[in-house]
């Protein structure tokens, strides 16, 4: 789990040269330095007598309780074969097998993970989600597609990423296009952030970015497409990216 300073996310905490392991508002927890295994993910719940393993069974993945008296379940992939994470929570995190509950991701360890293919595709009672590791990453084609309550999305460097078509579509509470480094290697991103109706600021930055990496129309197309258009500031960077880009 990493700790937000505005819009600055912290992986780790220090006082002098100890390390943080938990830090707390009030009775809440706000930090908290995780420690899982390879292909496991650390999810809260707002009700804490939610139980994941029961009502998001799945044979994709096991389900372990972490503290139950604050909603905090690990979530392993016990997938097989060379892409352990595609479609892994593929509507599961939804609300329509939760109801009006709602998850966020405190953080996971994807040290391995080459291939996000579908990830949170149609998890729609996934809120936020945070600090992975992504830099080995190559396709994250409708990673969090239909992520429809989804506001939060860390600033993560993706330098391997080539493929992330329609990677952010119609995740319409996404409140800021998030710093994904330099993308050095991307080539496709069709429908990136396309009906990302409410955000705010990023937009323009990350055009910037893939402007300079991607000239073939065919593969950036629609990638803006409506982003940002519900709020005045997002708005007003969507307007100084080419229409050909949205």
């Amino acid at each position: 789990m990493s700790a937000n300073v505005g819009t600055y996310s912290i992986g780790e905490l220090y006082v002098g040269s100890d390390k943080i392991k938990e830090a707390y508002i009030g009775s809440d927890l706000v930090y908290q330095a995780l420690k899982l295994p390879v292909k496991t993910f650390r999810f809260k719940f707002t009700d804490t007598s939610f139980n994941p393993s029961t009502t998001l069974a799945s044979a994709k993945l096991t389900w372990t309780v972490a503290d139950a008296s604050r909603g905090l379940w690990d979530a392993t992939s016990i997938q097989s074969g060379n892409t352990p994470y595609v479609d892994l929570f593929r509507s599961l995190l939804s609300t329509t097998n939760m109801g009006t509950v709602r998850s966020e991701l405190i953080g996971a360890n994807t040290s391995d993970m080459t291939d996000a293919t579908g990830l949170f595709r149609a998890c729609s009672a996934l809120t936020s989600i945070g600090k992975m590791d992504l830099s080995n990453v190559t396709i994250a084609n409708y990673m969090c597609v239909d992520c429809s309550n989804l506001s939060y999305f860390p600033n993560l460097k993706m330098d391997s990423l080539s493929v992330a078509n329609a990677m952010f579509y119609q995740c319409v509470s996404l409140r800021k296009v998030p710093d994904l480094g330099q993308l050095p290697s991307i080539t496709n991103v069709g429908g990136m952030f396309q009906n990302c109706r409410n955000v705010e600021s990023g937009t323009l930055a990350m055009y910037n970015i893939l402007s300079a990496r991607i000239t073939t129309a065919a593969n950036y197309r629609y990638c803006f497409t409506n982003c940002g258009v519900y709020t005045s500031s997002g708005a007003a960077e969507l307007a100084q990216i080419p229409s050909d880009w949205k």
